[in-house]
């Protein structure tokens, strides 16, 4: 089973500033980037602004869209 985290970097560039782990399902997840139940949800998928929306009001964070890009990555 993978781990999930928010993963966000600076916004002109490719270095990471910071991760967290969430305590999401992947239903949970599937909701929050508005994807369907067939997608096997791999890998790196951006957070846009509906999705962050969703994300912040699950996870203990704030999401700063204008200052960082922020990522939903999964780790086996």
């Amino acid at each position: 089973m993978s781990k999930w985290y928010v993963v966000w970097y600076e916004k002109n560039g490719e270095k990471m500033i910071g991760e967290q782990s969430i305590a999401l399902t992947l239903p949970e997840i599937r909701e929050v980037l508005g994807v369907e139940a067939d997608n096997p949800l791999e890998g790196c998928w951006p957070v846009k602004e509906g999705a962050a929306k969703h994300l912040s009001e699950r996870v203990d964070m704030t999401i700063n869209l204008v200052k960082f890009d922020y990522f939903l990555e999964s780790y086996s």
